[in-house]
């Protein structure tokens, strides 16, 4: 989960945040209010600063994980898969009996650290048995029988970080009878409740207005966001070959009480090998320097030190406007408005974990433009009646790219990440591209009675390039009433607000791009020529 690209905006030059609630709220927004609108403000430079307006934020803060969020575990039974380590004089079928490195040849108990369920024998302190600490190398306990017994510090909370953001900011703004400025910078730094998991953020945000004429005032804001993150949450589930590589999963599917947490920390910062709690078959022979691999779940922190995922976003976004006042009753807005970003997104999956090794880089862009041409009219019909009109017009144009390349067969050099390092001849990259158009025409009228009674119809036509030629069109018709009761009964004080609403509103939205015609995809050469297949359905 990469978030949310409105976390971009500067929160220090945000004004107000609207939730336009319901279709008939946001049905002049078109395609774009498919889902609901979020309608935010930012600042603009005041007049009331003749000179500069200078502002410093600072500041820290420090989380704790939510443990009601978080699973309860049984500790009645401990690691293993029923009575299947049974053979020929075993004495406990719940433990595995055989001999190992130290034991001169005599069998032994040894947990069934190679599988991932917890309805293995009931711990019981008085048995002495060989669990995963005994099979790694520099563990305090290995080659050693300890107590079949729940670990110390096997709960989530044990292996979670104190998560601290700190942020800092400064905004400048100013004015005078004619213009307005505006200039702020953010930096936040986030360190997250995960091992290695952090993001760095560089924000800055300006604008200015003008008063060209009495009646013309010109404008802009430009924005520019650099994120960099590593180790984000939940990135990643499944690894190849039936392993996980997201310590969350295990936490909440398949974890075991018998694990202690500060133990697996320190094997993998003392050794830096995936000293797992795991092991697959042969680990009764590991030693320093030659262990085997996982079953299906690497060490935590070597999920999180080895297999990480970075990404990176450059983002520039703003507009340009010029408003003119026509009379005292119409407001013409002329828009240009701007949207691009190009981001990387790299995994990782080192030589040692549990599943095939790979490295897989994606690098996509987005760009969209904006042109908006807006007419209101507001007017005073007497005394108790007002009229607020809209007529207006959108071309929205978006284009977008991606590219997809990841290794073949695992990695050659341990913790060298590059698609270079392939064992096998990577796939052809998987790359996409895409054109779009939406235009649009809208109007709207709004009548209200003193404040009380407010009757309110929109509609907006648009015309997608996503959709067939002769049916590329559809409509959004949008018709709200409201009364504010309230306002009839002063008396009544145990009544502070009252309002009744009804409102009718027809919604829909486009086709994705290309989703008129089959397309094709490239897949992994053979014999030296590249193959296309198509989609299993038609479009």
């Amino acid at each position: 989960d990469l978030g949310n690209a409105a976390s971009d905006i500067n929160p220090n030059d945000i004004e107000s945040v609207s939730v336009l609630k319901g279709a008939a709220a946001s049905a002049l927004y078109g395609s774009r209010g498919a889902n609901g609108v979020i309608l935010i403000t930012t600042k603009r430079g005041s007049r009331l600063n003749k000179g500069l307006g200078i502002t410093f934020d600072f500041g820290v803060n420090v989380g704790t994980p939510d443990n009601s969020t978080l699973p309860q575990y049984q500790t009645q039974y401990g690691e293993g898969y029923g009575a299947s380590g049974g053979g020929v004089g075993n004495p406990n079928p719940y433990f595995y009996y055989q001999p190992i490195f130290n034991s001169n040849g005599n069998p032994v108990n040894i947990v069934e650290t190679d599988v991932d369920q917890m309805t293995g024998p009931a711990y019981d302190p008085s048995l002495m048995v060989y669990q995963w600490n005994a099979f790694s190398p520099g563990n305090p306990n290995y080659g050693k029988a300890t107590q079949w017994k729940p670990a110390a510090h096997y709960k989530p909370t044990d292996y979670f970080e104190t998560p601290v953001t700190t942020s800092a900011s400064v905004f400048v703004d100013g004015g005078g009878d004619k213009s307005t400025f505006k200039i702020g910078y953010t930096r936040s730094d986030d360190k997250g409740y995960l091992p290695n998991s952090s993001q760095i953020k560089d924000l800055l945000n300006m604008g200015f207005t003008y008063n060209a004429a009495p009646q013309l005032t010109v404008g802009g804001e430009f924005n520019y966001s650099d994120v960099n993150a590593i180790g984000r949450y939940g990135y990643g589930y499944y690894g190849g070959n039936g392993t996980q590589i997201n310590p969350m999963t295990d936490f909440r599917q398949w974890w075991e009480t018998g694990i202690d947490l500060p133990a697996q920390k320190a094997d993998f910062f003392r050794t830096q090998s995936n000293a797992t709690w795991n092991w697959l078959g042969g680990y009764t022979t590991n030693v320093a320097g030659n262990i085997v691999k996982p079953a299906y779940h690497d060490n935590p922190y070597w999920v999180r030190y080895k297999n990480f995922e970075s990404d990176g976003r450059n983002r520039y976004f703003g507009n340009a406007f010029a408003n003119y006042k026509l009379g005292s009753l119409l407001n013409i807005l002329g828009r240009v408005s701007k949207d691009d970003y190009n981001e990387i997104v790299e995994t990782r999956y080192d030589v040692g974990s549990a599943g095939t090794p790979s490295y897989s880089k994606t690098l996509s862009s987005y760009d969209e433009t904006n042109y908006d041409l807006l007419v209101n009219l507001n007017k005073d019909l007497g005394d108790n009646f007002n009229l607020k009109a809209l007529l207006g017009g959108n071309v929205r144009q978006d284009h977008t790219s991606s590219t997809y390349m990841i290794t073949n067969g695992g990695l050659v050099v341990p913790g060298f990440f590059a698609l270079a390092n392939s064992v096998k001849t990577p796939a052809a990259p998987s790359e996409n591209l895409t054109h779009k158009e939406v235009d649009g025409i809208f109007a709207g009228a709004t009548l209200s009675y003193r404040d009380m009674i407010t009757l309110d119809g929109t509609i907006r036509r648009d015309k997608s390039s996503t959709l067939p030629t002769k049916s590329n069109s559809y409509y959004y018709p949008a018709v709200s009433a409201n009364w504010v009761f309230s306002k009839l009964l002063p008396a009544a004080t145990w009544l502070s607000y009252g309002k009744l609403r009804a409102n009718y509103a027809a919604v829909g939205n486009d086709a994705p791009a290309y989703s008129l015609l089959n397309t094709y995809t490239a897949g992994t050469a053979f014999n030296g020529q590249t193959v296309f297949s198509s989609a299993t359905t038609n479009n």
